[in-house]
């Protein structure tokens, strides 16, 4: 069920949830997550989520402009992305991985019940 995963500085969370579930981790941002086909959104509710499933956290989102590329001629090229949500993956003894930017990039283990997920995210195999 759960793939070993490569870290690298400035991963980021989306990239480490579909990579630990075994997702190819082509999505870099929500959008893109939620917009795929084969993707299954489900509200939040701890009866219904189960080890294996991807978590968001998407409370106080907002949108702001995401650099994506600096040109030759020192120009931002940006993205409008929405921002303040999360994702973790709910493992064993339902503890959640999650993906942590911070001085130091890290991988933070802890309480499903720590957190306030929002969604439950699941793929269609």
């Amino acid at each position: 069920m759960f793939k070993e995963v490569k870290l690298y500085q400035g991963m980021g969370c989306v990239p480490y949830a579909l990579s630990r579930v075994g997702l190819k981790a082509k999505h870099v941002c929500y959008e893109d997550v939620l917009n795929d086909p084969a993707a299954i959104v489900l509200p939040y509710t701890k009866s219904v989520v189960k080890v294996g499933d991807i978590v968001i956290w998407d409370k106080d989102m907002t949108e702001k402009d995401v650099p994506l590329l600096l040109t030759k001629e020192g120009v931002f090229v940006t993205k409008r992305q929405l921002a303040r949500y999360h994702f973790g993956v709910v493992e064993k003894d339902y503890m959640v991985s999650d993906f942590v930017l911070d001085t130091a990039d890290y991988v933070r283990f802890s309480l499903l019940d720590d957190f306030k997920p929002t969604k439950i995210l699941r793929f269609k195999q």
